[in-house]
């Protein structure tokens, strides 16, 4: 009998197939690309990958787009000075028409006029125009770089046909996601279908080509990236900005990294001619005064391998509610009422009929349980009015038992905290518990 025509046409899917054995993979020689912005390859482990997709997202008015400008300008002025243009195609012309690429012939004849080297850096605008992006890198400090290319477009299948038509590109920004659009599907720009089937043209189209891409994405009111979950489950980066708009600090911090680490962060500081890289300054300001001030403590936490002081503040005052305020910012709120908890019982403050506020200084948020003795330390400084020891920090982690307990890589923040002057870090070694700490305070 003959075999029915669904199953012919499996078997014929199947011989098209072409499995690899493990042991015939060759593996992949590259060197990472660095961005040239130290902070930024700390956080992506060494630079880029060719060929990685990075889906950077912060909130509105973070400096997202700043630091990409500044991101463009530094690998376009490491680059060779003329771009691999076509003709009509001008980086500074306000929403220019994507240029027809020539009939016949292959890109690298196409591109024949042009230096072996020649690389660009395409900057793909869909929120602003060339001459917005071009006011922000006058801000800057330069907008001359003949090797940085804008293109005004939002169709993402003329933008990629336009890309395919070039052979030198350093790197690719999208900014953003959102604005791009297919017109093989309905629905407006920044839609769920939109989104997502962009991001995969795009995505395919960079591991294709092997140029590193760097999408910019929205982000919701609760801090997530606006979009179906599937496009960070696609890119091999997501990359947070994080910070206060009004406040100077920046924050730089992956979530995902498919080739380095998930636990480095980059630390900015918003000046007038864009960010800059926060320096030891920053952190022996907060030293300094530590001890002078009432409600305030300092504390040494570490974000992966990198160590940074900050200020836990504290402030208790009288309710007037019968349930007093608990406002924490910078910090995790449950584990905040757990500690002022453990306060009230081990610490006897009658927390009970007092709000209490909390906040990290500068806009850090503090994810690591080392804080929890400087947190508890600042909030016992603020009820007795009177300020914490001088050179001091504290670091311990806080259990419900009112027991202090050790922290990872506590040498290296005792010398950390040495170097930036404290002479007393009060951790588990000098303080078991908290009735201890009592005692010392």
């Amino acid at each position: 009998m003959a075999a029915s025509p669904s199953k012919l046409s499996s078997r014929h899917r199947a011989t098209a197939i072409k499995p690899v054995m493990a042991n015939e993979v060759k593996a992949i020689d590259f060197q990472k690309i660095p961005s040239q912005i130290k902070e930024l390859d700390r956080v992506l482990g060494g630079g880029f990958v060719p060929g990685q997709v990075i889906l950077f997202a912060g909130e509105p008015g973070i400096g997202k787009s700043t630091l990409l400008s500044q991101l463009a300008l530094k690998i376009a002025d490491n680059e060779a000075p003329r771009p691999d243009l076509r003709e009509g195609s001008s980086p500074h012309s306000a929403r220019a028409k994507i240029p027809a690429l020539p009939a016949g012939g292959s890109p690298k004849s196409r591109n024949s006029g042009t230096k072996e080297d020649d690389k660009s850096v395409v900057y793909v605008c869909g929120e602003e125009s060339p001459q917005q992006v071009n006011l922000r890198l006058s801000r800057l400090g330069n907008s001359s770089s003949s090797s940085l290319v804008f293109l005004p477009h939002t169709d993402v299948d003329e933008i990629i046909a336009w890309l395919d038509s070039q052979t030198k590109l350093a790197l690719v920004i999208i900014d953003s996601i959102q604005t791009l659009t297919t017109q093989d599907l309905t629905g407006g720009a920044g839609s769920i279908g939109q989104v997502r089937e962009t991001a995969h043209r795009l995505i395919a189209w960079a591991k294709k080509s092997s140029v590193p891409l760097l999408m910019v994405g929205h982000v919701t009111k609760q801090g997530a990236v606006a979009g179906p979950k599937v496009l960070e489950h696609a890119v091999d980066t997501v990359v947070y900005f994080e910070g206060e708009r009004s406040l100077d600090l920046r924050l730089l911090r992956t979530v995902k990294n498919r080739f380095g680490p998930t636990d480095e962060i980059g630390i900015f500081q918003m000046t007038g001619k864009g960010l800059t890289a926060i320096n030891e300054d920053f952190f022996l300001e907060k030293v300094k005064e530590s001890g002078s001030k009432v409600g305030a403590s300092v504390s040494v936490i570490a974000e992966g391998n990198r160590l940074m002081a900050v200020e836990v503040q504290a402030l208790v005052s009288q309710s007037y509610t019968p349930l007093p305020r608990r406002v924490i910012t910078g910090f995790s709120k449950n584990r905040a009422e757990m500690l002022l908890a453990a306060s009230q019982k081990y610490l006897h403050l009658p927390l009970f009929k007092y709000d209490v506020f909390i906040n990290i200084a500068g806009g850090i948020k503090v994810t690591e349980p080392a804080a929890d003795l400087a947190l508890i330390a600042a909030v016992f400084s603020s009820y007795k009015g009177k300020p914490l020891p001088k050179k001091s920090c504290f670091v311990g982690e806080v259990s419900l038992l009112g027991e202090i307990g050790r922290i990872g890589l506590m040498e290296k923040r005792v010398k950390y905290a040495r170097e930036l002057g404290i002479k007393n870090v009060i951790s588990q070694t000098s303080v078991p518990s908290l009735s201890r700490l009592r005692e010392l305070l």
